[in-house]
């Protein structure tokens, strides 16, 4: 199944959730981008506007609803770790199973799509799986991703089943994510991210599909220019049976450049992998349906 991170790991149980620990002791946990140590993932409860320090020593994170502003102290540790991850190559940010991905013909501006939750709750142990759209930087130094994800989860990081969060990763070191909303089998949901460029914001949002309980987290003055865009599945801990069968669908998918124009996505596609999982494109490149296992023929 889905591969580690560039971190040796020792796995121990404790009840229905996964202890993992790193080569120098970390407790690690499994995040939409990877292995991460639990001390470098900040859990926001409300909409959540994070602003990185210019001389990296932390981030700022202002809550509009409740007016408060909190400080998240940069760790060593944390930015070690995020080096380790984006520095040696991309497939080492990543533990992805079955995507779709494409280098984008310039940089990018806009990435909405319409969710559909698989009509199924896979029987399992202790699996976590993770759907997403995203962007990456592919071309700065220290590549980076956000993500709006969906999460089946019989782990215990999350509420038993489905739920959904905005990630980003990973300012000052740290990976941020948002309010958790809990979703059922068969839902929909709007996701989207809107970049305005290096030295502005980008928008990481969710909601469900009439736009009802929206969980938003932005990144003030962003500095990265996405060039890679993605839908993927991400699983850790699940075996063939314990993964999707009905496809997890990101519709209707919208790319627009920094300049405002539609881009056509040239998706290729992950062969089948170990289940028989995959990607299929339809529909021009606007949809993709991604299989944890028995995925039918692709139509690229």
């Amino acid at each position: 199944m889905a591969l580690l991170s560039v971190f040796s790991v020792l796995f121990a149980v404790t009840q229905s959730i996964e202890v993992i620990f790193g080569g120098d002791g970390m407790e690690l946990i499994q995040t939409p981008h990877g292995f991460r140590p639990s001390k470098c993932i900040i859990r926001h409860e409300e909409n959540v506007e994070i602003t990185e320090l210019k001389d990296g020593s932390g981030v700022y994170a202002y809550y509009p609803g409740s007016q408060l502003t909190k400080f998240f102290e940069a760790d060593p540790d944390c930015i070690e770790d995020w080096h380790a991850l984006s520095d040696t190559n991309t497939s080492n940010l990543k533990a992805w199973e079955d995507y779709a991905y494409f280098t984008t013909p310039e940089e990018m501006g806009n990435f909405t799509s319409t969710y559909v939750i698989p009509n199924e709750s896979p029987k399992g142990g202790s699996q976590l799986l993770y759907y997403f759209i995203g962007f990456q930087n592919n071309d700065d130094p220290g590549v980076t991703i956000v993500q709006p994800v969906v999460n089946y989860d019989l782990s215990g990081q999350y509420v038993k089943g489905w739920s959904m969060e905005p990630w980003n990763c990973c300012p000052a070191g740290q990976s941020h994510t948002g309010k958790n909303v809990v979703m059922a089998p068969g839902d929909s949901a709007l996701a989207w991210v809107y970049a305005e460029g290096a030295g502005n914001d980008v928008v990481i949002g969710m909601s469900k599909a009439d736009g009802s309980d929206p969980t938003v987290l932005t990144v003030k003055d962003n500095n990265r220019r996405f060039d890679w865009a993605c839908a993927t599945l991400e699983d850790y801990s699940a075996t063939c049976a314990e993964t999707n069968k009905d496809p997890f669908a990101c519709n209707n998918n919208v790319l627009t450049s920094l300049k405002g124009t539609n881009v056509s996505p040239d998706w290729k596609t992950t062969g089948q992998a170990i289940c028989n999982g995959g990607a299929v494109v339809t529909n021009s490149g606007a949809d993709v349906a991604i299989y944890g296992q028995d995925c039918p023929s692709r139509n690229n």
